[in-house]
């Protein structure tokens, strides 16, 4: 898959007819793979190029800051996502305020028709677009025959009774679902993040952990003790999570601690990434320090019952690992 980052850097020359899915696909999960998915599978039969076109960043975050979700992805973890569909090139538009005041018209012309040569266009039912989101799916059907495209609108996919959206993915995490987070996404949630220098409390509890700091602002699970994997260096460790203000300790601010099982070392400022696979229990204050060490090691002992029926080679195959670098020049 070719990775354009910014649409100043899309080739000078007229582009191949395309088939195009639009989206911002934050998570890439299973609705998102929907979309994508048709237009790979439309590309091949009209013997087109499959294009996605997504942003560089969630339009809250320029338009409705206040109002901005946690991302469910890294950029590098949906590059890989949205490659693993098939699609022949993701364009990645910089969203800033020029880009965001264009008219519908205007980006349906320029952008979708001009500049990557759409064909057909394909998208989720809730999609708008351009100055104040005043473009919809009648808006885009309505351009189709003066500007040369099929539009193609795909229904929600649901599960359960309820559309499957990442609104509901983040709301699942942030109530310690997890796994039924992971099941609506269609793979793993992994949060990434970098070790960095804490108080020393787990080590003089007996229980050394790493503080991690998330390396994006992705969604954060709700407080409370996880099973976790944690991935450093293309190895996989098993691991007691918790996250919270540390209640039992008087503890203020809201921290993510991880202690790896059967690990020795020093992880500070390595880069880990961490899937909570199962919340073992909410944040609880102790009455002594002793209660929380006796809990701790009760934590850890369910940790290895939960984790050690897992097939790590397996899990290896479902984990994000493939980076794919966006090339500005091509």
């Amino acid at each position: 898959m070719i990775v354009t980052a910014g649409l100043e850097n899309l080739p000078s020359s007229p582009p191949p007819p395309s088939v195009v899915a639009i989206g911002t696909f934050d998570g890439v999960h299973r609705g998102h793979r929907t979309i994508i998915e048709t237009a790979v599978r439309e590309s091949k039969l009209h013997h087109r190029q499959s294009v996605v076109l997504t942003f560089d960043r969630h339009p809250f975050e320029l338009l409705f800051p206040d109002r901005m979700p946690g991302y469910l992805t890294t950029p590098e973890q949906r590059n890989h996502l949205v490659a693993k569909t098939g699609a022949e090139r993701l364009v990645i538009a910089r969203f800033n305020r020029p880009f965001a005041d264009l008219h519908p018209e205007q980006f349906l012309k320029e952008v979708v028709a001009g500049k990557l040569g759409a064909i057909e266009v394909v998208v989720g039912s809730n999609f708008r677009f351009g100055h104040r989101q005043s473009g919809d799916v009648k808006f885009l059907a309505d351009r189709q025959q003066e500007l040369g495209y099929r539009a193609r609108v795909i229904n929600s996919v649901c599960e359960r009774g309820d559309v499957i959206s990442s609104t509901r993915i983040r709301n699942l995490i942030r109530q310690g679902d997890v796994a039924g987070a992971e099941w609506l996404l269609g793979h793993p949630f992994i949060l990434n993040a970098v070790v960095v220098n804490g108080e020393g409390l787990g080590r003089r509890l007996g229980y050394p952990t790493a503080n991690m700091r998330p390396t994006n602002d992705q969604v954060i699970p709700a407080d409370g003790v996880y099973a976790a994997w944690v991935k450093i260096d293309n190895r996989r460790y098993m691991a007691a999570g918790s996250i919270g203000v540390r209640a039992t300790m008087g503890g203020k601010e809201r921290v993510i601690e991880i202690h790896l099982l059967d690990f020795e070392g020093d992880l500070y400022q390595r880069q880990c990434q961490v899937r909570f696979i199962r919340r073992i229990r909410g944040q609880v204050k102790f009455d002594t320090v002793d209660q929380l060490i006796k809990e701790i090691g009760n934590d850890i002992t369910e940790t290895r019952r939960i984790l050690s029926g897992w097939e790590v080679e397996k899990m290896a195959e479902e984990w994000l690992e493939e980076e794919v670098e966006a090339d500005p020049y091509r």
